[in-house]
């Protein structure tokens, strides 16, 4: 992914936005979403949206459901 998001073509930014949307492994999904956020042909709203579908796709971090501060 990381040879992808140097490469100027329009084809390797097409790929990283691909699998930024449609990648299984989460880790692999952020890593092409920070791959593309690298990159200067990247709209920013496009980027914007797969942030948030990844935002609902993630939920709540793990130990914050019904986590409370020391009292």
């Amino acid at each position: 992914l990381e040879s992808a998001g140097s490469m100027p073509d329009a084809a390797a930014r097409e790929f990283l936005t691909g699998v930024a949307k449609n990648e299984r492994n989460l880790s692999v999904r952020l890593l092409a979403v920070h791959t593309l956020a690298m990159r200067t042909d990247v709209d920013p709203t496009m980027l914007e949206e797969i942030m948030k579908t990844l935002a609902n796709t993630m939920g709540p971090a793990p130990g914050l459901r019904g986590a409370r501060g020391r009292e």
